[in-house]
Formats: structure tokens, C-alpha cells, sequence
């Protein structure tokens, strides 16, 4: 369990705890079980940035360097998974087209775009969130937002015919995986936000079904872009959602 747990962590940021770490494919497939508290450790690591910076600046200079962070303790990884997927659904016409363009190193002026509205969303949604409710949300939408990777690769297929840093985690992902990272992103979201909690979960699962199907749909299935794509759409649904007026 802890061999997985490094190597979700370390998949998933920058933080490393050994440099001459290895792992292999079944281990990396299934350490999609702890998705959700490495979530939870990025959002407990920016409630800690956020309450020192605020002692010192104007909440719309830490909310920006609140997503700074979160951007270079993740390493761009779903940025990056974002970018490449809007690049290959605007210059894609059929689903070989599109998987060789989310293949591509280089980077489309689409993808940019579609990147910089995301974090804009994320900054103005993030300083619009109540402020006795900040904290509750750095935390809730890094979680369900690797949440939905997991909920996303238990329930579809990998759309490559070649391998690739996808398919060990929908090879490997097990049900008793989806139950414990389940529960680990349950647990802290109905602690914090109690029904409400439970309603922008759900949300969130419908919409990334939604999203599975729709990929499904256009090229038989996910890829590891779309993957990093979904958490980061669903981040920021969670943060649009925490301005909501209940």
C-alpha cells in the first residue's frame, strides 16, 4: 500500500520522497486508490500558503499565487492533459486525427486559450468564494478533482490501440480502489460542507460521466490527457460551485 501511495504521489506532483523510487505498471495502474489524498494533501498545503501570504497581501494577490502553487506542485501535469486535448478536438476531424494530435509535443494556439480561460475561471471563481468557506474549498476541489480520474478510468476504456500512461490506470484500477478513494473523498467533503457537500459531489459525478461518454463517443474512449483534463475541469466546477448562492 505504501509503494502505491509514493507513487501516486509522486505521479501526480512534484514532490518527491526518493529519487531512486521504482515502480511497475500494476503498481502505478492501481495507485488511482489514493488519487483523492493526494488531493487532499495539495489542498492542505494551500490552506497553509494561504493563511501565511494572507497575513501579509490582498486575498487577490494570494488567490494568485494560491494557483501558482497548485500549478507548480502538480507540475502543469493536467494543464497539460487540458491543452492538448482542446488542440486535438479543434484541429481534429475523425478519432485517428485527434489522438494524433493529443500525441503531439507541440503546443496549439487553441490549447493556450483554452488553458488561460481555465485558470481565469479558477481566479475569479476562487476570489469570489465566501471567505470563512476558502479553506473548505482548496481542499474539497483538488480532492474530487482526482477523484473523477478515478471515477473516470473504472468506468471506461483506453481509446489508444498502443499503450500509454493511461492504460495501466484503466487496466489496473480495482473496485476495491473506487471504494477507498471513494471514501477518502467523501469523508472530508461531508465533514466540511455536510449535504451540500454531497450535492457538489454528485454534480461532479454526473458531469464527469457526462464527459466520459462524450469522449467515449468521439474516439471509443479516454486517453491520459482527457484524464488530466477531467480533474481539471471538475477543479474548477467545485470552485464555481463554492460561489454559489444555496
Amino acid at each position: 500500500m505504501i509503494s502505491r501511495f509514493i507513487t501516486a504521489l509522486q505521479f501526480l506532483t512534484t514532490i518527491t520522497i526518493s529519487k531512486s523510487y521504482k515502480t511497475n505498471e500494476q503498481t502505478y495502474g492501481e495507485c488511482t486508490m489514493f488519487y483523492p489524498i493526494v488531493g487532499i494533501l495539495l489542498g492542505l498545503i494551500l490552506i497553509g500558503l494561504n493563511i501565511i501570504l494572507s497575513m501579509f497581501l490582498h486575498r487577490e494577490i494570494v488567490d494568485i499565487f494560491l494557483l501558482l502553487s497548485l500549478t507548480i506542485l502538480t507540475g502543469g501535469l493536467h494543464l497539460d492533459g487540458l491543452c492538448d486535448l482542446v488542440d486535438a478536438y479543434k484541429g481534429g476531424t475523425n478519432k485517428e486525427t485527434i489522438i494524433t494530435i493529443m500525441k503531439d509535443t507541440h503546443v496549439g494556439a487553441m490549447g493556450v486559450v483554452g488553458v488561460i480561460f481555465l485558470i481565469l475561471i479558477k481566479y475569479a471563481a476562487l476570489t469570489n468564494i465566501p471567505l470563512d468557506l476558502k479553506n473548505t474549498y482548496l481542499v474539497i476541489a483538488p480532492t474530487i478533482g482526482r477523484w473523477s480520474i478515478l471515477q473516470m478510468v473504472f468506468t471506461s476504456r483506453y481509446a489508444r490501440t498502443t499503450n500509454g500512461l493511461g492504460s495501466p490506470l484503466i487496466k489496473y484500477t480495482t473496485t476495491k480502489g473506487l471504494i477507498l478513494g471513494l471514501t477518502t473523498t467523501l469523508l472530508p467533503t461531508i465533514l466540511l460542507l455536510e449535504i451540500k457537500g454531497i450535492i457538489i459531489w454528485i454534480i461532479s459525478v454526473i458531469f464527469t460521466l457526462w464527459f466520459t461518454k462524450h469522449n467515449e463517443e468521439k474516439i471509443g474512449g479516454v486517453t491520459g490527457d482527457i484524464m488530466g483534463a477531467t480533474c481539471e475541469l471538475n477543479e474548477t466546477l467545485i470552485l464555481i460551485l463554492g460561489c454559489v448562492k444555496w
